[in-house]
Order: C-alpha cells, then structure tokens, then sequence
C-alpha cells in the first residue's frame, strides 16, 4: 500500500469505518441511542426542575405575601398548598436524582463503548467520554460541578428546607416559645408527616452528595470490562461461529502486541 492511500485510509470518517464491520456497526449504532437518552435526561432534568420550581415559588409567593394566609382564613382547605411543599420538593429532587444517576450510568457505559469501538477499528475515532475523564478538562469540570452545586443542590434543598419551615410554622404551630414549653402535638399525624419528609430529605442527601463528588474513572476498568465480557460471552453465548470469532479476534490482539513489543 502507497504512503497516500495509507493516508487516505486514515482519514475515512467513524461511519465509513464502521461500515466494515457489522458488529461494530452495532457497537455504534448502541452509542448513538445512549447519547440520545442522555440528552433525553438532561431534557427532562431540566424541566423538572423549572417544573417544581415555579410551582414551589409561587406557594411561597402566596405565603410571604400574606395572599395565601387570607385564603386560608376564608378556606382552611388551601393550607394542603403549605403541606405539599415539602413533598414536592422531595419529588422534584428524587426525580432529579434518578435522571442524574441514569445519564452517569449511560455515560459510564459510553466509556466502555468507545474504548471497545476505538479497538476493534485499531484508531482514535469516539473521544468524548474519555475526554470527560482523562483530558485537561480542569476548569470545565469545576464549572459544572459549581453549577450542579448551586444550580441543584442548594436551590432544591433549600427550596425543601424552607418548605418543611414553613410548614412547621403553619401547619404545626412551631415557635420559639412552643419548643421552650413543648406545646404543640408532636403525637399527631400531621407531625408524623413533617418527620418523614425530615428523613426522606436526608436520605436523598447522601445520593445527591455522591452524584456530585463522584470520582471519574481513570480508564483502568476497561481491562475489568473486557475481562467480565469475555466472561459472559462463554457463559451465555452457545454459537460455535461466534465463539470462534471471539476466539480469533483474542489470538490478533495478542499477535498485535507481541508484534509492538518486538519493534
């Protein structure tokens, strides 16, 4: 082969390589659909959170105003605005948390995927994962997560934590001089309530902190990845062509680097 036509095959584009391959033609066609449901993931984070946010914002809008404790003295029905608060916060946040943890887990997937993809074409095609967790991406990184912290977690929780004031204040009665003398029905369902919303908040908490000091992976655990691979295609997979595929493609890689390491 011409130094140009080795140049040219060099510069073929992901999907022309890819075509060569039928199973990597999969491969890639499984990393679009999961970059796609992580941009379907941020869509929906994002919305709810303006969801829950607004409605949240006008009730307290109402409360601070004194609009909605004029209703309630015409309509003592409208307090239900005032004990929903704490429950739609934690709503907004569980959601929050799910939608977050399923983008991570796609996207630690997609590492996966573009190491295995950038392999079976012997090339560099599929980066941006491996971008995230590897490249000078310093000052990125700690925008987005000062961005998670204020633009989530303390908007959420504290939107949460004023909830549950508010609603300890109005709904129970709590003050200064009631905690001093006890006075108010800490028996009750309604404070029963307040007291699992308290532990529902702290509990989401712990995910929420995990969500966001999680520590990228150095790459070191797609050796671990292939391992569990090649492990559950002997295991599961009884086709004698694929195991001799799998088999074939085992021997080249190890021809490859025994090839590398005599250069």
């Amino acid at each position: 082969m011409s130094e140009s036509e080795e140049c040219a095959n060099q510069r073929l584009s992901i999907e022309d390589r890819v075509g060569e391959r039928q199973d990597v033609e999969l491969m890639y066609r499984f990393y679009t659909n999961l970059r796609d449901e992580i941009n379907q993931s941020i869509d929906f984070q994002n919305q709810v959170v303006i969801g829950g946010g607004v409605f949240i914002a006008a009730a307290y809008g109402l409360q601070f105003s004194g609009i909605l404790r004029e209703l309630t003295v015409q309509n003592p029905m409208l307090k239900l605005i005032i004990a929903a608060l704490p429950t739609i916060a934690l709503f907004t946040i569980s959601l929050w948390v799910v939608e977050q943890s399923r983008m991570m887990r796609a996207g630690h997937y997609l590492h996966f995927l573009e190491n295995k993809i950038n392999a079976e074409l012997d090339g560099v095609y599929l980066t941006w994962e491996n971008w995230l967790r590897n490249g000078n991406t310093t000052i990125y990184h700690q925008t987005h997560h000062v961005g998670q912290i204020v633009g989530y977690a303390v908007f959420l929780y504290g939107l949460a934590g004023l909830g549950l004031a508010v609603y300890a204040v109005e709904i129970l009665g709590v003050s200064i001089s009631s905690l001093q003398a006890g006075a108010f029905e800490w028996r009750s369902l309604a404070f029963v309530y307040f007291v699992l919303n308290v532990l529902l908040l702290v509990y989401l908490a712990q995910y929420t902190y995990r969500i966001i000091v999680h520590q990228e992976s150095d790459g070191s655990d797609f050796e671990a990845f292939k391992a569990w691979e090649t492990a559950y295609s002997e295991r599961n997979t009884a086709g004698y062509a694929y195991q001799r595929e799998i088999e074939m493609r085992r021997e080249e890689r190890v021809s490859k680097q025994d090839g590398y390491q005599e250069q």
